[in-house]
């Protein structure tokens, strides 16, 4: 299996598997998410250069795994 990593901006990063697109501690810089995979949004903490409500305008997100300090 191949994974492709590639840095966002300060704590962001993505990964890009078969099937799959995770995007990890997400606050901003630009993101391009690629056709027919299941996107993933992981926040490992509620602190603003790790989290913004921002990924949730996004649209075709499979799923948001949120640290429990993070309230919605």
């Amino acid at each position: 299996m191949q994974v492709k990593v590639e840095y966002i901006h300060h704590s962001g990063f993505s990964l890009e598997f078969d099937k799959s697109f995770i995007v990890f501690d997400y606050f901003k810089g630009d993101l391009v998410f690629p056709k027919g995979k299941n996107i993933y949004f992981l926040s490992s903490h509620s602190h603003p250069d790790h989290f913004s409500q921002k990924i949730f305008d996004f649209k075709g997100v499979k799923k948001y795994i949120l640290s429990d300090d993070i309230r919605t």
